[in-house]
């Protein structure tokens, strides 16, 4: 599969315009159930596809396969856990760039350049897992191979729709936003059948071909166990204090990560590797901020570029999911303990 260059520059584009779930305000937040109801309501209604119910309780999203036969026709904007984008999701449509105020997926389909933003929905992988560290599985690493013995290299291809309001692993829904781009024939894809096509064209393999990125923020606590480092000095994208943290063993996080390759949406298992500590998981390094700001006491922490075991209580949840570009997860850390 390649892409042409447009389209990474135009998604690069977009996400400039949109700050980290800064679609959403707080005033969401205090009506936010019933209206993530009235739009699952109206998708059901439309369409036995839709599987966006909004139930407040654990897990409450369907989560559904991509079909794996040729679509005939493309009729409508399809999210990572099969489910139609109905009009009444759609709060910003922009085609060439320029904003539009009616949305219509006729033009949204048929455009060289059109974007699509909704308000109150995000999607996560179907996954609550356990992460592996050279240090509690040293029985089990492979250090010449830098693997962990019987862990399979796991590739998540079940998404689920949260909606504001929705619980998921003792965290609510605070605010949530998705995004969907269609680069029409800007765009072309190696397509499964060995011919190349444009982004509608794909989309009759892969409906979900449509999604760029989806954010959420999260309220509640999570009391996480693993490895947290203090950077020493600016290096790649990471500034001198910034605090990083691992985590090893059961993480019920939920995973906002996504890759695009093989004409495939799928979460996956990697080993990462920094300050001497190497780990196995479905999550990227989780973001707690820098020293200059946090309020939490770390005076027992006084080493720098080196992993040290804690347990810790996080708070301000915040992930960001991004095809074929990057994943985030950052929060504040409200307790720390070292072990």
């Amino acid at each position: 599969m390649k892409k042409s260059l447009i389209l990474a520059l135009s998604g690069i584009l977009a996400l400039s315009t949109i700050s980290l779930c800064g679609c959403n305000n707080e005033s969401e937040g205090s009506d936010s159930s019933s209206s993530s109801e009235s739009s699952s309501s109206s998708s059901n209604s439309t369409s036995s596809e839709s599987s966006t119910s909004s139930e407040s309780s654990e897990s409450s999203a369907e989560s559904s396969n991509s079909p794996d036969v040729k679509q005939e026709e493309v009729k409508n904007i399809i999210g990572l856990a099969g489910d139609i984008v109905e009009s009444g999701d759609v709060t910003s449509f922009r085609v060439d760039f320029e904003d539009v105020s009616e949305f219509s997926i006729e033009e949204f389909l048929n455009s060289n350049s059109a974007e699509v933003g909704c308000d109150g929905f995000a999607y996560v992988a179907d996954y609550s897992g356990k992460s592996y560290t050279d240090r509690d599985n040293a029985d089990i690493y492979n250090e010449s191979e830098m693997t962990f013995d019987g862990v399979p290299d796991e590739k998540i291809t079940k998404f689920k729709r949260i909606n504001v309001g929705d619980k998921i692993n003792g965290l609510t829904v605070k605010s949530a936003h998705s995004n969907f781009m269609n680069m029409g024939e800007n765009a072309i894809y190696s397509l499964p059948n060995g011919e190349e096509g444009g982004t509608l064209e794909a989309a009759k393999y892969l409906p979900e071909v449509f999604f760029e990125y989806c954010e959420a923020e999260f309220d509640g606590d999570m009391e996480l166990s693993g490895y947290l480092a203090i950077a020493g000095e600016d290096d790649y994208g990471i500034e001198t204090g910034d605090i990083r943290f691992v985590p090893s063993g059961d993480c019920a996080l939920p995973v906002m990560s996504f890759s695009f390759r093989d004409f495939e949406f799928f979460s996956e298992r990697y080993v990462g590797s920094e300050y001497g500590l190497t780990w196995s998981n479905v999550y990227p390094v989780i973001s707690l901020g820098n020293v200059s700001s946090v309020t939490a006491d770390l005076s027992d922490i006084p080493e720098r570029n080196s992993y040290v075991k804690v347990k810790i209580t996080i708070t301000n949840i915040k992930m960001a999911g991004y095809a074929e570009w990057i994943n985030s997860v950052k929060a504040e850390i409200k307790d720390i303990e070292r072990v």
